[in-house]
């Protein structure tokens, strides 16, 4: 009787097994070119329910699979294009509020001084869709003034290591906290260096949650408690130490910054002509 049943289930077992063998069979590389194929196979009238279960398993977790990372796909774009956005409309303020109005100083500098040095305003691979912008201001062919101002997208500054990420990805899942000065979101921020060593920082300080701001001017000088590392004169912080600067401006601190609204008037006085 033992014999008897263990037959039974032998033949049950190599029925459900040539059924299973017959369905892979007609999924060969032969028969179907990709998991679309297969999947429209499946959900078709003639398909039937003689696919075994570990096929229809499979499928499922593959179409599954395929809608998890469509909506990750999807999320990614979203931030890009907030992103883009974003730093378009920063370099729109940027062009306004610090670019075109240099540049009308440099043309009337110009038109005024009669030497054989003329200035001019030169701008550096410049894209509406970057992160980065740099602008220099040369006599002649000597450099004299630079400025290096980057976007800071909300979110994307590592609330552990104050450093600033811009992979969106790492933007969609971290959701730091973005710099600010006196509890007002800082969208950019840079650094203006003159070639003698001086120098400042700039803030673009949004005015409300438009995206919309005001360029500011960050003027840093030591105190005297500072351990002589900038020199006498104005300086300007490197962008990873920035923003732990920005947090002293109002407290007792080996260095002394005071934030202003950018004036490019200031730039052409400075300039060490």
């Amino acid at each position: 009787m033992l014999k008897c049943a263990l037959s039974e289930c032998t033949i049950a077992f190599m029925d459900i097994l040539f059924k299973f063998t017959d369905t892979v069979c007609k999924f060969e590389p032969g028969h179907y070119d990709d998991w679309d194929e297969i999947i429209e196979r499946l959900e078709s009238e003639d398909c039937g329910d003689d696919v075994p279960m570990p096929i229809k398993r499979a499928v499922e977790k593959k179409i599954m699979a395929d809608s998890e990372r469509e909506a990750y796909r999807n999320s990614i774009r979203q931030v890009e294009d907030s992103i883009l956005a974003f730093s378009r409309k920063v370099w729109s303020q940027f062009e306004t509020q610090i670019v075109n109005p240099l540049s009308e100083l440099v043309n009337d500098f110009n038109q005024q001084y009669s030497g054989n040095e003329k200035l001019s305003l030169s701008r550096h691979s410049f894209s509406s869709d970057c992160d980065t912008n740099d602008v220099s201001i040369y006599m002649g062919k000597q450099w004299m003034m630079r400025i290096h101002v980057e976007t800071v997208p909300y979110g994307s500054m590592d609330p552990q290591s104050g450093m600033i990420i811009r992979d969106s990805s790492w933007i969609l899942h971290n959701r730091g906290e973005s710099p600010s000065y006196r509890g007002n979101r800082i969208i950019a921020w840079g650094t203006l260096k003159y070639n003698d060593g001086r120098g400042h920082n700039l803030l673009l300080v949004e005015d409300d949650s438009s995206g919309y701001g005001t360029w500011h001017l960050m003027k840093n000088m030591d105190n005297g408690f500072g351990r002589g590392e900038y020199g006498s004169g104005p300086f300007a912080f490197e962008l990873d130490k920035l923003n732990r600067e920005i947090q002293c401006i109002d407290a007792i601190h080996i260095y002394n910054s005071e934030v202003s609204v950018f004036d490019p008037n200031m730039c052409l006085e400075e300039l060490p002509y």
